[in-house]
């Protein structure tokens, strides 16, 4: 852990040491994707250019998921556009993507750059930079030139080096900002250069959709806000409530050329790979610069013939010399519904203007959790207390504490509050959570204990901080984000003493029923648990015959649940577990499914060399 360390606020100049850093370097490409993840938008950004995924399954990474851990998707497929006039007065546009089928190969017209770069302004996150924008920035750049290996396509050209910001609290944390730095790497002038985003919105539950995509295709309500340059879908039926919600995609400014002035352009079409009207560039410049605002695709049951795909640009720029920059920023928002997306999509472009030196609340805590039987005991450090808000005059603001705890990642309950004894909140102040321990080497100030949950059972819990705001400049009470030091606990038991005392290991739930109500929705997430472990052991399952299912091997200080894909999500760190539990998938050693029936298991204790052997019942 950083401490002493400034809530970072400074904008920066990108710079990437493997990046060709003029025009015409050679450079090392490698096809990358990360997704953001701190706050409620998992959107997918590529080092070619391309946003999203493409939806090859159900069980892929989000795409444009909103809000984060629903699988609901609100985009396919997304990219930024380029058009121009070269010196030949060839008009050229170079595409992130075009109409393309769903599952299919990811087409750009763009070279993949070196991989992208993931930084934080946390100073508690693996990924501290001073120079960060944001709590989540991506970081990484492409080129459409003329090197480019896409036949019959004619570059501009040109090198896009993308930045993406994203951050966790309230009320910003319902977008992702994308900075877009269009770099001419040419020896001529571009003229009238239009820059968009075109995009094939949906709104799709992965979860619910059988067979997946199902509808998303035909389900469209699409709508355009003039004022915020602002293009947004939901799902045509409102009344139904397992698709609520927005996603929206929205341009918020350019620089040095400010956006004032310029031609909007909003144009969307049934989607067509084959349409022989957007197989050439002329034809794709004039979808970016005719400036026309298309109406709105209304759920009447249109969307259903026109499954539409979308476009939103702005431009002209004038001159683009040899050498020179502009730059587009661009939103992902997210709303509840319309008002609520309205006011993100505003915060948003109030971010932007602002150039991202908004109020920041105190980040939070650094935090261990120690599971046990029925419990988790909750450590933290009293770091916040010492960072100031930079934008703020009175910027020592700290207040206090909050405990958060949920089962499923998306519905957090707060379970606690410690603040200042002052005029301000419970006035609780912090004697009844003080403590001063070592763990790992790491100071804790407080701890506090949540009891009565049940063993076996995903806990997700984090611990925030919150400030006193400052009525005086507008600004009320602010609170860092849940994600930003999420831990997930197991509650279990302890382990047993080495020397082979304590209670018997025992198997849960036993009889397993065909689901255990832990268990994921697909057959790679079932689970059951081995208790009151010893420290060190293998774990051994036999069916009646004698035969050998399954082995795993147990040490409480290293086990992580790796072994079970129902607990070991690789999108988060590993959980912690109470030391005395291991997890088995109900695949054996071939990665195959267990038949119903009964099992006998033995574990075997490595410090004493002693066995204990059981019995548990299968049921499909």
């Amino acid at each position: 852990m950083s401490h002493g360390v400034k809530r970072a606020t400074i904008p920066i100049v990108l710079i990437l040491a493997a990046a060709a850093s003029s025009a015409g370097d050679d450079f090392i490409s490698a096809p990358d994707a990360k997704f953001t993840s701190v706050n409620q938008i998992g959107l997918t950004v590529n080092n070619n250019g391309f946003l999203g995924t493409n939806l090859p399954n159900a069980e892929s990474d989000p795409s444009f998921e909103y809000p984060l851990g629903t699988d609901i998707e609100r985009m396919i497929r997304g990219g930024i556009w380029i058009g121009a006039i070269n010196a030949d007065n060839d008009t050229l546009v170079s595409t992130a993507t075009l109409d393309g089928s769903y599952t299919a190969p990811i087409v750009t017209e763009y070279i993949d750059g070196p991989l992208i770069v993931e930084r934080s302004t946390l100073p508690n996150s693996r990924y501290f930079d001073e120079n960060a924008i944001s709590e989540q920035d991506f970081v990484c750049f492409f080129e459409d030139s003329d090197s480019n290996r896409v036949s019959e396509h004619h570059p501009l050209p040109v090198r896009v080096d993308l930045e993406t910001y994203a951050w966790s609290f309230q009320p910003v944390d319902q977008m992702v900002i994308l900075s877009y730095k269009i770099t001419n790497i040419g020896n001529n002038r571009l003229e009238n250069v239009y820059v968009g985003m075109y995009a094939e919105l949906i709104s799709c539950s992965k979860a619910f959709s059988d067979p997946f995509p199902g509808q998303c295709f035909s389900t469209k309500h699409l709508e355009f806000e003039t004022e915020r340059r602002l293009m947004a879908n939901r799902y045509y039926d409102q009344s139904n409530s397992l698709l609520p919600g927005w996603g929206a995609l929205q341009i918020l400014g350019s620089s040095p050329d400010s956006i004032a002035g310029k031609t909007l352009t909003y144009n969307w079409w049934k989607w067509d790979p084959e349409e022989a009207d957007r197989k050439r560039d002329a034809d794709r410049y004039l979808d970016m610069s005719n400036g026309i605002v298309d109406p709105p695709v209304s759920d009447d049951g249109t969307a259903s013939s026109t499954d539409p795909v979308s476009l939103i640009s702005v431009g002209p720029y004038r001159f683009l010399d040899p050498d020179s920059s502009i730059t587009v920023v661009m939103a992902a928002v997210g709303g509840k519904d319309w008002d609520d997306l309205l006011f993100r999509a505003d915060w948003a472009i109030r971010t932007y203007e602002s150039n991202y030196q908004i109020p920041l609340p105190p980040p939070s805590p650094g935090l261990y959790v120690d599971p046990g039987p029925n419990s988790v005991r909750l450590f933290w450090d009293a770091f916040p207390e010492t960072i100031p808000d930079p934008v703020l005059e009175d910027s020592l603001d700290f207040q206090g504490y909050r405990i958060y705890m949920s089962r499923d990642n998306i519905d957090y309950v707060q379970v606690a509050e410690y603040d200042v004894e002052d005029t301000i909140g419970f006035n609780t102040g912090f004697d009844a959570v003080k403590i001063d321990t070592v763990i790992d080497g790491h100071i804790y100030n407080y701890t506090d204990e949540i009891t009565s949950l049940k063993d076996g059972f995903e806990y997700f819990i984090s611990v925030t901080s919150f400030d006193k705001g400052a009525k005086s400049q507008g600004v009320p009470s602010l609170e860092s984000g849940i994600s930003q030091n999420r831990k997930i606990a197991i509650p279990g038991s302890d382990p047993a003493p080495a020397d082979g005392g304590g209670p018997a290991v025992t198997v849960f739930p036993n009889p397993y029923h065909g689901e255990a109500v832990w268990d994921g929705q697909y057959a790679r997430e079932r689970l059951i648990y081995f208790a009151n472990l010893p420290p060190r052991c293998t774990i051994r399952i036999f069916t009646l015959a004698g035969d050998k299912v399954d082995e795993i091997e147990f040490d409480s200080r290293e086990y992580d649940g790796s072994n079970a894909a129902a607990i070991f999500d690789t999108d988060f760190d590993p959980p912690e577990l109470s030391g005395g539990m291991a997890a088995w998938d109900l695949l054996s050693e071939r990665d195959q499914s267990i038949a119903s029936g009964l099992y006998v298991f033995s574990v075997e204790n490595h410090d004493t060399g002693d066995s204990q052997v059981g019995k548990f019942l299968v049921i499909r």
